[in-house]
């Protein structure tokens, strides 16, 4: 490759006379910059490392990260993944629009603007994990309190019967 050359921002080393056996070019060192400059013709030249079926690959990935990029889940989509990939933790409004990079104004407008409420969204999450928990049969008022992030049973056992229209109790006797 004698028509191209490798410029160095740096100044040549004691094993400098090495270089060019290892870079087959010419060498120019103490440059302003790191730089391979090669030769226009060298464009036109196919690639003995073309892969076709490598090409369409990257192609296709190009193009679904593009698109990835365009969709824009809904924000209620938005905070009921941030309550499920933080099971166990009682999400408050604030911590959620901070999580989110919003005010809480923004987030409530957002949320409104689909035709819901942050705690619908937090209510309906925390129903879900419930229903998943009461699949356990050896949970307790406690241990499902505690896994939903309540730190007194009185609060979730009033949250309960908000979700499901009746007490702990009273459901778990359906249930059997």
């Amino acid at each position: 490759m004698q028509q191209a050359r490798l410029q160095l921002a740096y100044a040549p080393p004691a094993h400098a006379e090495h270089y060019e056996h290892y870079f087959h070019m010419p060498l120019e060192f103490n440059q302003a910059q790191t730089a391979l400059i090669l030769p226009i013709q060298l464009l036109c030249l196919p690639s003995l490392f073309a892969d076709p079926v490598a090409k369409l690959q990257a192609e296709q990935q190009c193009e679904q990260q593009f698109r990835d990029l365009q969709y824009q889940p809904s924000i209620a989509a938005q905070v009921t993944a941030l309550l499920r990939t933080h099971t166990g933790r009682l999400w408050t409004l604030p911590e959620v629009a901070n999580a989110l990079h919003l005010s809480e104004r923004t987030l409530m407008r957002r949320l409104k603007d689909e035709g819901l409420r942050y705690q619908t969204l937090h209510d309906a999450e925390l129903h879900r994990q419930t229903v998943i928990y009461l699949n356990d049969k050896r949970h307790t008022s406690e241990s499902l309190a505690a896994a939903l992030g309540y730190s007194d049973t009185s609060g979730f056992r009033r949250a309960f019967h908000r979700w499901f229209g009746m007490s702990l109790g009273e459901y778990l006797r359906r249930e059997v």
